[in-house]
């Protein structure tokens, strides 16, 4: 096991998105590593986690400012280069995409006049250039509305911007061109993107799967979760619940999940009985919700003295509950 594997995942995702290290993809093989054993739905959780932090911190500055990128968020340098603008506006304003050449992270600012808002911030992976002669950004932070399409990623080549390319779990590429990208055109339409990828296009996705097919495979964890765990009538029992039944004459139907359903059925089972213990009040729902805690812990290998030093921690930091005060909650910024 590497170094970077004996990380927790949630170290791991505050390292490429804060850019904490100089070869991101190292991280990234250790993510995909540990998707193994602890699910991808722990690779989302811990990248959602990530990203609010960067963006509640450091980047807090960064997503409203005049004029674009004019100093890095993780550098300070200025050693910035504007890539192109698409969506571009009859005034000139439209979507333009800033890099710093030091960092190698990306932003792309949605410009109106002298303002310069956030539409993504994108991750640079590899050398510049690397892929045959293309640099690929991985979007680590998109609008809601695009978030249909992720994993995404920008192709710069010659300081020009190429456009974006979206893999599905079958990790086939489709291409959205920085030419089909007009005002006219919705920035979450499905139109514009196309599987008819250029040449040269499909010669640095091809470098860049040979090489890094691993973090493609990491970031469609990143995506909602499409899988259809919950079906009507479908939820997580204990284990001898399907005998019990049987033995009544009935034949359930079964499933066993799979490996990576576990760690989002065990925390819907945990929301489960939470909500059947608000209504019921019974002590032994307690007993059903701590079981699914510590299935969940065992999954995610977690260490048991970690969690308590955590516990106290927060018990130092915030209190407990022993007091009884409550909080009148009249504004929504409150976050407790």
């Amino acid at each position: 096991m590497s170094s970077l594997e004996e990380r927790t995942m949630d170290k791991l995702a505050d390292m490429v998105v804060q850019v904490l290290w100089q070869d991101l993809l190292e991280v990234w093989k250790a993510l995909r590593a540990k998707m193994d054993t602890e699910g991808p739905e722990a690779v989302k959780s811990a990248f959602d986690g990530a990203v609010k932090r960067f963006v509640d911190g450091p980047f807090n500055e960064h997503q409203e400012v005049r004029w674009g990128m004019n100093l890095c968020v993780h550098c300070n340098d200025d050693n910035i280069e504007k890539n192109g603008i698409s969506y571009v506006k009859p005034n000139g304003d439209g979507l333009e995409f800033n890099q710093c050449l030091n960092c190698r992270i990306g932003i792309l600012y949605d410009l109106e006049t002298a303002k310069a808002k956030l539409d993504s911030y994108n991750i640079g992976l590899g050398e510049q250039a690397q892929w045959n002669g293309v640099s690929i950004f991985w979007n680590a932070i998109v609008p809601d509305s695009m978030k249909k399409f992720l994993p995404t990623y920008e192709l710069i080549q010659d300081g020009q911007w190429l456009g974006t390319v979206s893999f599905d779990e079958s990790l086939t590429p489709k291409f959205l061109p920085f030419d089909a990208m007009t005002e006219s055109v919705p920035r979450d339409a499905d139109a514009p993107w196309t599987t008819v990828i250029p040449g040269n296009i499909q010669a640095a996705i091809d470098a860049f799967l040979e090489k890094a097919k691993f973090q493609v495979e990491a970031a469609l964890s990143l995506r909602s979760y499409h899988r259809k765990v919950f079906a009507m009538g479908e939820k997580l029992v204990r284990d001898k619940i399907p005998d019990i039944i049987r033995e009544t004459g009935e034949s359930p139907k079964i499933r066993i999940a799979k490996a990576d359903e576990l760690d989002v059925l065990l925390r819907q089972k945990i929301v489960e009985e939470a909500k059947e213990f608000l209504v019921s009040g019974d002590t032994e729902e307690l007993v059903d919700i701590q079981e699914a805690i510590d299935e969940l812990l065992k999954l995610r290998k977690a260490d048991p003295a970690l969690i308590e030093i955590q516990r106290h921690s927060k018990l130092l930091a915030r209190g407990g509950f022993t007091k009884g005060y409550v909080l009148t909650l009249d504004q929504d910024e409150w976050i407790v």
